[in-house]
């Protein structure tokens, strides 16, 4: 789509993930990320959380299916993929507009915790 603009995301799974399936037998995840910004206050000499961001993402195909074998609430990531605007109606009758992710890439981030890598033999 034409409005779609591409993100990098760095955050945490805000909850375990569950493998859905299309209609047509594809596996999808739909998921939240936050981020909370850190920052180091000289004055106390305490780190200090910033408010969350919070970025509702979704992935499918071998991607989704990859994440749910490898991934649970509070795992690290980094997300790479396109961010865009979508229009809906709410409960309440009305237009809303949200932000949504939809994932290309999604790696678990090695700055606090070790993976093992396990190869699949298909490749897309």
């Amino acid at each position: 789509m034409a409005n779609e603009i591409p993100i990098t995301i760095h955050g945490n799974l805000t909850k375990d993930l569950e493998l859905q399936t299309f209609p047509d037998g594809t596996p999808y995840v739909n998921f939240t990320v936050a981020n909370t910004p850190r920052r180091y206050d000289r004055q106390s000499q305490q780190w200090k959380d910033g408010e969350a961001t919070f970025f509702n993402v979704k992935a499918s195909g071998q991607l989704a299916a990859n994440m749910a074998r490898s991934l649970a609430k509070g795992a690290r990531v980094i997300i790479e993929g396109t961010i865009a605007q979508r229009a809906f109606q709410g409960q309440d009758g009305q237009q809303h507009r949200t932000m949504e992710v939809t994932a290309t890439d999604i790696g678990a981030s090695l700055m606090f915790a070790a993976v093992n890598v396990n190869r699949n033999n298909q490749h897309n």
